[in-house]
Order: structure tokens, then C-alpha cells, then sequence
């Protein structure tokens, strides 16, 4: 069980927890994962302030710091996407074991 990730209240068995591991009631859901999106949406703007600055730069080849950067944000999303993938899996088997009574 859990709590809502948007009210904060348990979600006993009217509740869903989602592949990202985030978990709300059907009337708090509003088919969007509120952590989720906000987690993308920073990424995007921080990939696009990034690309706009190499675009007023205005130089067509990339220095060792831009290779460095790429190299780090490679390593942090292998890192993110292990941390994602041990989240699955923990909100898969809660999903799995609250489910037992219903077999």
C-alpha cells in the first residue's frame, strides 16, 4: 500500500502505483505524473539552454569541456536509468504482493 504521491493519503486498494514508482488515487491522478513531468520538463529546458548557447557561440567545433559535459551526462543518466530500473521493479513487486488477494 503507500501513500498518494499528490494528497499524501494511503492508497489502500483504490489506489495505483505507476511504473515510475509513484502511486495516487484515480481522482488525483489526472493522467499525468506530476514528479514525472516536471522531471522531463527541466531536462528538456536544460538540453535546450544548452543547445542555444552552442548555437550563440557560434563555433562549429566542440571544445574539451563540451566532450566532458556529454561524457558526465552520459554517466548520469546510465546512473538515473539503473535507479529507474530498481524502482520498477520495487513498484512492480509492491503491485504484485497487493494483488495476492485478489487471485
Amino acid at each position: 500500500s503507500g501513500l498518494c504521491d499528490n494528497c499524501g493519503l494511503p492508497l489502500n486498494n483504490n489506489g495505483v502505483v505507476l511504473a515510475c514508482g509513484h502511486g495516487y488515487h484515480p481522482v488525483c491522478y489526472g493522467r499525468r505524473c506530476v514528479y514525472c513531468e516536471n522531471f522531463y520538463k527541466k531536462g528538456i529546458f536544460e538540453n535546450v539552454n544548452s543547445f542555444l548557447k552552442r548555437v550563440e557561440k557560434g563555433t562549429d567545433t566542440l571544445t574539451q569541456d563540451d566532450l566532458d559535459d556529454e561524457i558526465n551526462e552520459e554517466e548520469e543518466e546510465e546512473s538515473e536509468e539503473t535507479a529507474d530500473e530498481e524502482i520498477d521493479v520495487s513498484a512492480t513487486l509492491e503491485a504484485a504482493i497487493n494483488n495476492i488477494n485478489y487471485w
